[in-house]
């Protein structure tokens, strides 16, 4: 208290500031006495003025002392409470690595900023031949959750998982529960079509023959003379087309048989080992034929069926029903949250769903055929009545140039006005093909990119190419 008095007589003192208020109350109460001893009352009046504000003072000075001391400055607060938050531990997003861009979208959608997600594949990538990097192997070891699509589309993860370090991670398989529909691939005749007829019915009838030698219907040499007229009754035929796989099949059956007979011809072979060398060739001929229908020729096809269902945004709804369940496993703190976006993510798939089939109502009936270089749109054209069709399942990567002009040319015979490609998908072959037959080539997508970086954006884009394109 002398502190505060030695303020009032023109001495302050520093680092004083709870008595600010004290100091005040003094002052008040010394004015007051003055001014009743300035206006000139008693001594009674001024002693008893006196004795009251002594009698009162220190009662309303320790109240006021209270008031200031628990009182707090927030001035001085505020830095504290900054400092506490600024040392408070950020929390680390959960680690989530997917197999595809689409899976790392929905993910992002689903877990906001509580969750970092990465897709293996890059876009742009083909996730039917992609190959993990050994940088990928540690991020797989190290996440909380893992998302496949499964149903064949992405096997690379099986031994990438089983390569990578020991993980506690969660894996969710998007698919699961879904049941695959087969794939649609394209039946479209080759230009050879006439000399694989021929070919079919050169090989019964030369096995006709050689049936006949069997059961000693013929000897071995009047078979051999018949099999020499079938064959140089085609001697000179030209072939439509020498690329076309049919058709090179069966010249080279033809050439092998000539050359048979030929060794016949030179006395290096006699006509029963003639037969027997003709019978192997034929059944050689016939397994080759086997394989290719077989889809052996597609070393990347699916034999599971088609996977791409999420290009149905209905079926869309069950991936991210799934994801979302994998990350409330991986953090149930953050469970409402998860449910919550995930619940919003599927009213706007469901509204996606409706708003794509208005646009493509727009389309003509007749020109609802979706025809495509990569076959993964079968659900989709499942979802919205439309016919589909593809050169080929998977990647494709054994499709010529000469098979592509071939299917151009088939289309444009039957009226469709355009055929879609996909950026990773003999786009280039396609438009080189298209130039010289006026069919229009669009451009789709199975997988978000940079150009469509979200699963919404790219289905409105796929969407819109189609009925630009086929209106």
């Amino acid at each position: 208290m002398i502190h505060s008095l030695n303020k009032i007589q023109g001495q302050p003192l520093e680092n004083e500031k709870n008595f600010a208020s004290i100091d005040t109350m003094y002052q008040y109460w010394h004015f007051l006495i003055h001014q009743v001893v300035k206006l000139g009352q008693s001594q009674k009046i001024r002693f008893g003025l006196q004795r009251t504000g002594l009698i009162f003072l220190p009662a309303v000075m320790l109240v006021l002392l209270t008031v200031a001391c628990g009182s707090s400055d927030p001035a001085t607060e505020t830095p504290t409470k900054s400092n506490e938050a600024a040392q408070a531990p950020a929390v680390s997003p959960i680690n989530v690595q997917t197999t595809t861009t689409v899976l790392a979208d929905m993910a992002r959608v689903i877990g906001g900023d509580l969750i970092e997600a990465t897709s293996l594949v890059p876009p742009g990538a083909d996730v039917h031949i992609y190959q993990v990097s050994p940088s990928q192997m540690i991020a797989l070891s190290e996440a909380s959750l893992i998302i496949s699509n499964g149903s064949g589309l992405d096997g690379f993860l099986d031994s990438a998982l089983e390569n990578a370090k020991s993980t506690d991670a969660i894996h969710v398989v998007a698919s699961q529960g879904l049941t695959p529909e087969a794939l649609v691939e394209m039946e479209f005749p080759p230009d050879g079509a006439d000399t694989e007829h021929h070919g079919e019915e050169l090989a019964e009838e030369i096995e006709h023959l050689i049936h006949e030698v069997e059961e000693g219907a013929i000897s071995p040499e009047d078979a051999v003379e018949q099999i020499e007229q079938l064959l140089g009754g085609h001697e000179g035929e030209e072939h439509e087309t020498h690329e076309d796989a049919h058709g090179h099949d069966e010249e080279g059956l033809e050439d092998e048989l000539k050359e048979i007979i030929h060794e016949v011809e030179e006395g290096h072979l006699t006509a029963e080992s003639a037969i027997e060398s003709m019978e192997q060739v034929i059944e050689q001929h016939h397994g080759e034929e086997g394989h290719k229908e077989d889809g052996g020729h597609h070393g990347h096809g699916h034999d599971a069926g088609d996977p791409h269902f999420w290009l149905d945004p209905i079926l869309a709804v069950h991936y991210v029903e799934q994801i979302s369940e994998g990350l409330v496993q991986a953090d149930p703190t953050n469970a409402q949250v998860y449910s919550e976006n995930s619940g919003r993510y599927i009213q706007e798939l469901r509204d996606l769903d409706e708003e794509l089939r208005e646009e493509l109502s727009q389309v003509p009936q007749e020109y609802r055929h979706l025809v495509t270089f990569h076959d993964a749109y079968g659900y989709f054209a499942r979802r919205y009545g439309w016919e589909v069709s593809a050169f080929v399942p998977g990647h494709a990567g054994d499709v010529t140039p000469q098979d592509i002009l071939r299917v151009i040319n088939k289309i444009q015979s039957d009226g469709i006005p355009a055929i879609f490609a996909e950026p990773q998908f003999a786009e280039a072959e396609l438009n080189d093909a298209a130039q010289t037959t006026g069919v229009k080539v669009g451009l789709i997508r199975a997988l978000v990119d940079d150009t469509e970086p979200t699963y919404i954006d790219m289905m409105r884009s796929n969407v819109r190419s189609m009925a630009d394109l086929l209106k």
